[in-house]
Formats: C-alpha cells, sequence, structure tokens
C-alpha cells in the first residue's frame, strides 16, 4: 500500500518524523479489484434467515419491512442489480405508506448495518477490507450523495465498518490468550492450595 515517506530529509538534511500517511485508496466500478466494495456486488447476504442477491437487494427491502413483508419479496426477487432502486421507486409511488415511518431516520445506519453484515458473511471480502489498514476510502463515481462529488457516504461508511471488523479480530485474538491465562491462574491457584496442605501437615 502507497504512503507518503516517513523520515523525508528536509531542506537542511535532518529526518523528519513526522507519521507516515496513507494515500486514499479509491474504488468504483472501473476498480475490479475492489469490486467488492460495492453494494450491488454479487455478494448474498443472509438476513433472518433469509438470502438475499446483494447486499442493494436487503438495505432496499429493508426500506418495507417489517410493514410490508410483501413488497420487500418483491425487491428481493429482483434479477437485476441495476433494477432495484427503480422497483423500489414504483413500489413506493404505488403504496407509500408501505415505507417504514422511521425510513429517512434510519437510512444511513441502515446501510451501514448491511454493509456489515456482508463482510461479516464473506472472508475474501473482510480480508481485503483489513488490508487496506487505515488508508481513506474513496467512492470514485460521480454521485453527489453516495461518491466523492458529494459526501462520500459509501467510503466512509467501509471506513467505520473496517474499524468495526479490526475490532472483532482484536477480540478474537485475545480470547485464547485469556483462556490460558485463566487456565494457568487455576493451575496456580491449586499448587498453592497443595502447597498449604503440605504446611499444615507438617507444622503440627
Amino acid at each position: 500500500m502507497t504512503t507518503t515517506s516517513a523520515s523525508q530529509a528536509s531542506s537542511d538534511g535532518r529526518r523528519s518524523t513526522a507519521p507516515s500517511v496513507r494515500l486514499p485508496i479509491r474504488f468504483s466500478s472501473e476498480t475490479p479489484e475492489y469490486h467488492g466494495f460495492l453494494t450491488y456486488s454479487a455478494h448474498r447476504v443472509m438476513y433472518n434467515d433469509v438470502i438475499y442477491p446483494t447486499a442493494m437487494h436487503l438495505h432496499e427491502a429493508l426500506k418495507y419491512l417489517p410493514v410490508d413483508p410483501a413488497f420487500a419479496e418483491r425487491i428481493r426477487a429482483c434479477p437485476d442489480p441495476g433494477e432495484v432502486h427503480t422497483l423500489s421507486a414504483e413500489l413506493q409511488r404505488q403504496s407509500p405508506n408501505s415505507v417504514r415511518p422511521d425510513w429517512p431516520t434510519v437510512f444511513l445506519q441502515s446501510m451501514e448495518d448491511v454493509i456489515l453484515l456482508k463482510f461479516q458473511q464473506h472472508s475474501n471480502l473482510r480480508g481485503l477490507l483489513l488490508n487496506t489498514l487505515d488508508a481513506p476510502l474513496v467512492y470514485a463515481e460521480p454521485e453527489a450523495y453516495w461518491g466523492e462529488t458529494g459526501s462520500n457516504h459509501l467510503g466512509h461508511m467501509l471506513e467505520r465498518v473496517r474499524t468495526s471488523l479490526q475490532r472483532e479480530l482484536e477480540g478474537r485474538l485475545f480470547l485464547p490468550f485469556l483462556s490460558l491465562k485463566m487456565v494457568y491462574s487455576s493451575l496456580l491457584r491449586k499448587k498453592d492450595q497443595e502447597n498449604l496442605r503440605s504446611v499444615w501437615r507438617y507444622s503440627f
């Protein structure tokens, strides 16, 4: 991964001690190596024991759950990810009351939760995202909301998902150490008890 130099020589010959800054990783439909970062990538996501073809399918289906499960199922069954938003907009026009009432307030968090599920359920994607370390992630598409020309919401969501995955990994690595420590402490306590009994045995 490309970074700026952590110790470049200054004009007077001294070397800088400034920390390294990782260059942004730009992903889009034109970067096949990061195609899994896109919400419409062909990675199925399971939610409540139901499999959705893509994260995009699940996110749009959640727009109608639990108010209108039939609409959610129609979105889940949509064969083309590129038609999911069109279908969802059509269903909303047909029946505005089928949209969950809190959708405007949970829209963003719902997408982040879906993306986290996706990466938790696909180890190859999880490794790809974790390998970006702490580099800024930029959705390099001309989208005013999700992409770099606007708020880069997708890039920032992936950064937060990456942090969650890093914490999960740290927790899994710590558990075996904690288990060994507990076993060792238990053995020490048992040994101390045996030593104490020996002291009492020979004290009288």
